[in-house]
């Protein structure tokens, strides 16, 4: 699943949490003394869904002409809107470009640096054993006091055949094996954890410069981190598919008494399948 699904990006004027955050931290990066340029780098950009809501968060043009904004996604008509609409914000340049996620490391040189980098609603749409890479390739081309921002659905509004059911402690686990390989500083890695109405999610905030490691030690390292990062990633896989396995079994013992346990068993009859489709993959 290396391209990025659309069927659930969202146009609205309402602003979700996820977007709330993203805007929150750009708005920070725009404020800090001396700052006179920042790159924003949008990965999954969808319908320039954080875009929408610039104009009224950060209504200054002063402020928005600062900002070189570059999306990116698949090739399809939202990663058109997304374009149209940041062409209307008065930025300091637009750029969308389309292509896989596979392909990231290709479309973006490792010379170019950003100052911030917003990557929503997607991860639960990778092959999980392209994660670690494409996290580490994010890192290289973040700048020296650049941000990283992943958010993710845990818990999805309508199930999605395929959608891995990442939580935050999974996520944890995984960039925590990550930066203990590369042997970053230690930094305090907290990834937080949403309620929603009709979801749940998860969020961290990755900040190039607390990690303390150069982009060389990145690179020689690379192979190690993914590999240890994928062992990680199968435990939590088979952890998960044993949990489900045991609820489908529960279920199919005693039966579905109500409708909210009828919902339970399409959820984990998605998951059973999402995760055995991908512990399969990473062998």
């Amino acid at each position: 699943m290396g391209s990025i699904a659309d069927s659930t990006a969202v146009s609205t004027k309402k602003v979700l949490p996820q977007h709330h955050t993203a805007i929150t931290l750009l708005g920070q990066l725009l404020a800090a003394p001396g700052s006179d340029h920042i790159a924003w780098l949008d990965l999954a950009c969808g319908k320039g869904q954080i875009l929408a809501q610039l104009d009224e968060n950060i209504p200054e043009p002063e402020l928005r002409g600062k900002i070189s904004y570059q999306g990116y996604d698949i090739e399809n008509e939202n990663s058109r809107v997304a374009e149209k609409i940041a062409s209307g914000l008065k930025l300091r340049a637009v750029e969308v470009k389309t292509g896989e996620m596979e392909d990231f490391s290709k479309v973006f040189s490792v010379e170019r640096k950003f100052s911030f980098v917003s990557f929503t609603n997607t991860v639960h749409e990778l092959r999980p054993q392209l994660i670690a890479a494409l996290i580490l390739d994010i890192l290289l081309r973040l700048d020296t006091k650049g941000v990283l921002y992943i958010y993710d659905m845990e818990m999805l509004p309508v199930p999605e055949l395929g959608a891995v059911p990442w939580d935050g402690d999974d996520m944890k686990k995984v960039l925590a094996a990550m930066f203990d390989e590369l042997g970053c500083a230690k930094p305090a890695l907290i990834v937080q954890r949403w309620e929603h109405s009709s979801c749940s999610g998860w969020s961290v905030n990755l900040h190039r410069e607390h990690l303390q490691v150069t982009d060389q030690v990145i690179f020689e390292k690379a192979g190690v981190v993914i590999g240890k990062a994928a062992g990680v990633i199968t435990d939590v896989l088979k952890n998960k598919l044993k949990t489900v396995s045991d609820a489908l079994e529960s279920l199919t013992r005693f039966g579905s008494e109500n409708e909210e346990e009828m919902k339970q068993k399409i959820k984990l009859l998605y998951d059973f399948w999402s995760l055995e489709r991908a512990i399969k993959e990473i062998k």
